[in-house]
């Protein structure tokens, strides 16, 4: 990591740490009153509204925190609408919680067991009580979802320490290409907590638009507008003040911060037809070490290939104002002291790295079994000197949110 690359870093971390404590005004809705009683009625009034869903949905009950303020949110809200609402004045719409929409079938289906109304209780549904994200009530344990509702901590680590290291697929490069790369900063600083320094990014992004479409350079042109639109949209969907990072965008502007370049190459196959894009690794990234003469490295493997580690994997090299945040988000104030993330990822700049010898930056030999287990080594290596910085992304429901770099 150069002085330029170190100087980015610690002025965005310094601004990380500045906003990752700080509170908001935001305030739940008591939902536990609602769900007491919903947990109220025998298992066969919830059968008549889950139907086979209902030993799923008793799992998962069993396992969680119903205290958790975040619990409504796992429902859509629902919304009804009576009568033609264009047409008649004296149509009505109602919309509530889902979960609120659940005790009101729960309501219905009590009542209607209790009279022996037999027509009427085939016909309670609950085809409108959507989750969000299509996420799947059933025990944590099974589904590996919702790990933030686990009530107990030691259950939720080893939820969270089944997650294997993986290499982040660049594929989304191949049908995108230079778009999605040219469409994303070389900074996290939009990203930070709280910030509102995307509203200028996008403000530059749409004088840069106008430019183009004053030369007449109307492909560039929509390309900016569609970066700007998805751009909004990732900072419109907030988290706590965090703001929404897929881990595509996340290599990306990671490769582009430790100076990777983009590469394309054409070709024309009797077989296939396309174009081919990768990412490049910058060797000065590695101050004086010599990529080629330690680990011999080819220029085919000197690619860029990132890695998502599962916090564990790398707890010894975390530093302590990291460890201190992961706790402190365990425990999120504004979440009345609850957990607000199911799991959290370390998303590591690196190289790919197909053997298992290398030599460290003393010039020891180290031989591995796997070439999983090399490639970790090969990581931790580069993490322990500081020629690259990962960062930390929280994820909930399949949504990932930046939160810190490991600095």
């Amino acid at each position: 990591m150069n002085d330029q690359i170190r100087a980015e870093v610690d002025a965005v971390q310094k601004l990380v740490l500045k906003n990752i404590f700080k509170t908001t005004n935001k305030k739940y809705k008591n939902s536990l009153p609602v769900l007491k009683k919903i947990l109220s009625y025998p298992k066969k009034v919830i059968n008549i509204v889950l139907g086979y869903e209902t030993d799923k949905f008793l799992s998962f009950i069993d396992k969680i925190d119903i205290e958790h303020p975040e619990l409504e949110n796992i429902w859509n809200p629902v919304v009804v609408i009576i009568g033609d609402i264009d047409r008649d004045k004296n149509s009505k719409r109602f919309e509530g919680s889902g979960l609120q929409f659940f005790k009101e079938l729960l309501q219905l289906a009590n009542y209607a067991h209790r009279q022996k109304l037999h027509l009427i209780v085939p016909n309670i549904s609950s085809e409108n009580l959507k989750t969000s994200n299509n996420i799947v009530i059933d025990d944590p344990f099974k589904t590996h979802q919702l790990i933030r509702f686990v009530k107990n901590k030691k259950d939720r680590e080893k939820l969270r320490s089944a997650k294997e290291i993986k290499e982040v697929s660049l594929a989304t490069l191949t049908n995108k290409g230079d778009e999605i790369w040219h469409s994303q900063p070389m900074s996290l600083k939009s990203y930070v907590r709280l910030s509102n320094i995307y509203k200028k990014e996008i403000i530059k992004a749409k004088a840069k638009a106008r430019k183009f479409g004053k030369l007449k350079c109307n492909s560039l042109k929509s390309v900016i507008q569609k970066s700007i639109e998805v751009f909004q949209q990732q900072f419109e969907d907030q988290y706590h003040g965090f703001y929404r990072l897929t881990i595509i965008n996340a290599t990306i502007i990671l490769a582009k911060l430790h100076n990777c370049k983009l590469f394309r190459k054409e070709f024309d196959h009797w077989s296939e037809k396309g174009i081919k894009y990768w990412v490049v690794a910058d060797s000065k990234n590695f101050g004086t070490f010599s990529i080629e003469d330690k680990y011999e490295i080819t220029f085919e493997e000197k690619t860029f290939a990132p890695r998502a580690y599962p916090p564990h994997e790398l707890w010894d090299y975390i530093p302590d104002n990291i460890k201190k945040i992961i706790e402190h988000l365990e425990a999120f104030p504004e979440a009345q002291g609850k957990p607000i993330f199911d799991r959290f990822i370390i998303v590591m700049p690196s190289l790919t790295f197909k053997d298992t010898v290398f030599c460290d930056f003393s010039g020891k030999e180290l031989k591995f079994d796997t070439i999983e287990e090399a490639q970790k080594a090969l990581d931790i290596e580069f993490l322990k000197n500081e020629y690259i910085v990962p960062i930390l992304l929280g994820e909930v429901d399949g949504n990932c949110y930046f939160i810190s770099y490991l600095r």
